[in-house]
């Protein structure tokens, strides 16, 4: 899920960064994966993301995806929330690979308040839609380590809403979009059900369009993650 983030960093924003539903790798019907990540985006404070996903079919999923994070070391209630939703076809190759593709939609909002100068505060407000189109191949786990790894691509559409509040001073509204395309690579070690994992992203833009300002981006993001696998009967 694409993230907006409206970060301080030396009078510059963090716009957006990665972050993404997790790599799946369903195989059958009745497949139902839950994947819990700890992210760690710039200088903000850990963000949690869950992705769940199940097959409902012998080739046809369904994923939820959520992301929720505070910035608890600030006075004023920064925030991000954000979730989204996917259909998607999955398909067991030979030797235990697994290729996935989803469609699907998410939405999110954002909050961050901060001082610039001694009785001027920056009060920004974001609210965005997301559309895209995410590939996903891999290999289930193999070997006495159930040794699992992927990669995935995303190419999504984002559209941003943002309210721009200065004390004292009038508010302005502008709108971003962009296109992109996020790549990551995505490995984890473990048990049968059980996993620990990790999962690296990038995002390359692709077209952006603004009416204020830049727009920033977090190019790379790391997270661990907890997975478990089970078949519900």
């Amino acid at each position: 899920m694409a993230v907006l983030i409206l970060l301080h960093t030396s009078l510059a924003f963090s716009q957006y960064m990665p972050t993404k539903e997790d790599v799946s790798l369903l195989s059958k019907k009745n497949d139902l994966r839950v994947i819990v990540s700890v992210n760690s985006p710039g200088l903000m404070p850990l963000s949690s993301t869950t992705t769940i996903t199940y097959g409902i079919t012998e080739d046809i999923s369904i994923q939820c995806h959520g992301i929720t994070s505070r910035f608890c070391d600030l006075d004023s209630d920064n925030y991000f929330h954000g979730a989204s939703g996917a259909l998607g076809k999955h398909k067991q190759l030979t030797n235990k690979s697994v290729i996935e593709l989803f469609v699907g939609t998410g939405f999110g909002s954002s909050h961050f308040c901060y001082e610039i100068i001694e009785y001027k505060e920056v009060d920004l407000a974001a609210i965005y839609m997301q559309y895209f189109l995410k590939f996903n191949y891999g290999k289930i786990g193999t070997g006495k380590c159930h040794f699992e790894r992927g990669l995935s691509l995303k190419c999504e559409f984002s559209d941003f809403r943002v309210v721009d509040h200065y004390v004292s001073l009038r508010s302005k509204y502008y709108k971003k979009r962009h296109i992109a395309l996020e790549p990551s690579l995505y490995s984890a070690l473990g048990g049968e059900k059980f996993k620990v994992g990790a999962m690296l992203s990038g995002v390359i833009p692709l077209e952006i369009a603004s009416d204020s300002g830049d727009f920033e981006y977090d190019y790379v993001h790391f997270a661990i993650n907890f997975s478990y696998r089970l078949s519900v009967k």
